[in-house]
């Protein structure tokens, strides 16, 4: 379920994201997200953490359209 949960939030404060900002942003807000985590995670042990993918997801989005009701 947890798997489910995580896939629902990136998909939908993606599309939030990229409906905002555009889908070239979001692309590279992705590539940039993908390669810093990566080597984060190489450099304290852990392979890439796609957990913190989504809450970095989720906080920008945040960030972005704070008024907006869940």
């Amino acid at each position: 379920m947890s798997m489910a949960n995580n896939l629902y939030f990136f998909i939908k404060y993606g599309q939030e994201l990229e409906s905002i900002n555009g889908t070239a942003y979001y692309a590279w807000f992705l590539i940039t997200q993908t390669i810093l985590l990566t080597i984060f995670g190489l450099i304290l042990g852990f392979p890439f953490q796609a957990k913190s993918m989504i809450a970095a997801t989720i906080y920008c989005s945040c960030h972005m359209n704070p008024l907006e009701s869940l």
